[in-house]
């Protein structure tokens, strides 16, 4: 491991945190608008039948108008269960009360009241992200689980975030998946 990069990494994830969470509620309400707006516009979203979504912590942007914009249109909204080993997987609510909060304090699905999918069954991963450049690579919060789950689905993902996030150059290490696309309030970057 590039120890050099692994540092610029882990400055890109605090830094980029710290520059979320101090946009104000006002700020982040009408950033998440626009990002919605950009994802509910992509040809990726009409095509999904299943979109993996999140729950937004710690001044992340906010999916929840996508996720209703997806469930009003009749597609499945599922979310990450986060299991031993840095293992993930889609689990699709079942019950009103399917989540409650799990690792890390994030609500999370409860099994037995959500159907775990299979990878290939996810159509659209909406990817939270601490920093991102506009070449799609991300930083997340560095416990590698959604590299190891978009390995495996081959969804289309794009990652929701704030411009305040944008590094000219995400610090990538070889594990790191890039990205189909990220959304910000001010754009949308594709994968070149």
């Amino acid at each position: 491991m590039d120890t050099g990069v692994q540092r610029e990494k882990e400055h890109q994830r605090a830094a980029g945190i710290a520059r979320r969470r101090a946009l104000s509620v006002q700020q982040r309400t009408v950033f998440d608008a626009a990002i919605a707006a950009r994802v509910l516009a992509l040809p990726a979203f009409a095509a999904a039948r299943t979109v993996l979504s999140y729950c937004a912590v710690g001044g992340e942007a906010n999916p929840a108008a996508i996720d209703a914009a997806a469930l009003r249109l009749g597609k499945a909204v599922a979310y990450p269960l986060c299991l031993e080993e840095g293992h993930m997987e889609a689990a699709l609510p079942e019950a009103a009360d399917a989540l409650a909060p799990g690792r890390y304090g994030i609500p999370a699905p409860i099994p037995g009241r959500c159907r775990l999918l299979a990878p290939e069954d996810v159509d659209l991963a909406l990817v939270p992200c601490a920093a991102f450049d506009a070449f799609c690579r991300r930083v997340g919060m560095g416990a590698g689980y959604y590299d190891r789950y978009l390995v495996r689905c081959g969804a289309f993902s794009v990652a929701l975030a704030y411009e305040a996030q944008r590094v000219p150059q995400a610090a990538a290490q070889e594990h790191d998946v890039l990205l189909c696309a990220v959304a910000s309030e001010s754009g949308l970057y594709l994968r070149p």
